[in-house]
């Protein structure tokens, strides 16, 4: 008990920590007016929402996509408490135990939240009485809670049967590294958390396409860097989906100022992938220019981050005002995503390669 308190106390007083430098005045004041225009917007759809079985089925389907996020359990575990702690392993299991319970409780109540968003839509569409949407809300939080005690016990055991009631221990740290590894992936979007460990992962795609390339070229080890390196790619991913979400629910002068910093915020998680093999691979083994390096670097990245460009101008057809805005929208994004890609990218590189 003594551990899990001081584990989970530690862990708060660091995001309370790194939250001071997210949500800053500034920060605050652009998310209370990107707040303020959710609601607008929210507020139009609900009142011109069409009630038709398609729409109905596309709440069910938001409310079931609701299930598939914040659903990941908490141990608590630190990659050295295989080795040092196993004796104990008593002491153990009950942090393990005891961070399930933990992340059971917080993910039924983000998912009570999510569910009460979804309250007036479901008041629209189904004529849903407030005590069906009680007991509808409290549904989906139970699910939620088993859905989490499932993934934690499926995380902490072994694909040997022949284990029995062991607990993979090494797994289910491996799981709450990347568990702490989405959270300081959240706050590295706004700030440069130090020390922030890049773990790896693999996609059976894009394996499947590498075991077809004989000659690694500098552009091929960044595009794997950037496959392979959840930081970057899915900061990419992240960024795009809230981007677009943005761009459809938003209008105006706001849209365009909101994806043009979404494009910003982009641009500088993809930076240090720049830097990525540097000191080894582009320095000794395949020794390579500083411009050719920068030049590797944008041809890396064109291909995604033109991708979101797109994407993000995508969104304003979804949401069209007047033509004479959606004009203004792609110009402005394809000027600020050619700029951000092929001169300020190259401006900051430069800076950092001279001081070297």
């Amino acid at each position: 008990m003594q551990l899990f308190q001081q584990r989970l106390a530690v862990q708060w007083r660091r995001y309370l920590k790194l939250s001071r430098y997210v949500f800053n005045d500034h920060a605050v004041i652009a998310f209370v007016i990107l707040l303020g225009a959710a609601m607008l917007a929210y507020r139009n759809l609900w009142m011109n929402a069409p009630i038709t079985w398609w729409a109905q089925a596309l709440l069910i389907g938001l409310t079931l996509l609701t299930l598939g996020v914040f659903n990941k359990p908490a141990s608590f575990l630190q990659p050295a408490d295989p080795v040092f702690l196993l004796g104990d392993e008593a002491a153990l299991r009950e942090l393990v135990q005891k961070g399930t319970r933990y992340s059971m409780v917080v993910n039924g109540l983000i998912e009570g939240g999510l569910a009460f968003i979804l309250w007036p839509m479901y008041l629209r569409e189904f004529k849903v009485s407030i005590i069906g949407l009680i007991v509808i809300s409290g549904a989906l939080m139970l699910i939620k809670m088993t859905l989490t005690q499932k993934i934690a016990a499926h995380a902490a055991k072994w694909t040997d049967r022949a284990a029995g009631y062991l607990l993979n221990w090494r797994q289910l740290e491996q799981k709450e590294a990347e568990r702490r590894g989405r959270v300081d992936g959240f706050f590295n979007l706004f700030i440069d958390i130090p020390g922030q460990q890049q773990q790896v992962r693999q996609h059976k795609w894009f394996e499947t396409w590498l075991r077809q390339v004989r000659v690694l070229q500098a552009g091929d080890l960044l595009t794997i860097a950037f496959l392979r390196t959840p930081a970057f790619f899915d900061a990419w991913l992240r960024l795009t989906i809230f981007g677009f979400g943005l761009g459809v629910f938003t209008s105006g002068w706001l849209r365009v100022a909101l994806l043009v910093l979404f494009l910003y915020m982009l641009i500088l998680q993809l930076l240090p992938l720049a830097h990525k093999h540097e000191q080894i691979v582009f320095d000794h083994l395949l020794p390579i220019t500083d411009r050719e390096r920068r030049v590797r670097f944008t041809r890396t990245v064109r291909p995604w981050f033109g991708l979101t460009t797109l994407i993000y101008m995508a969104s304003g057809l979804v949401n069209v005002a007047s033509w004479q805005e959606l004009a203004i929208l792609l110009v402005t994004l394809a000027v600020a995503g050619h700029s951000l890609l092929f001169f300020y990218s190259d401006f900051i590189l430069k800076n950092n390669q001279k001081k070297r």
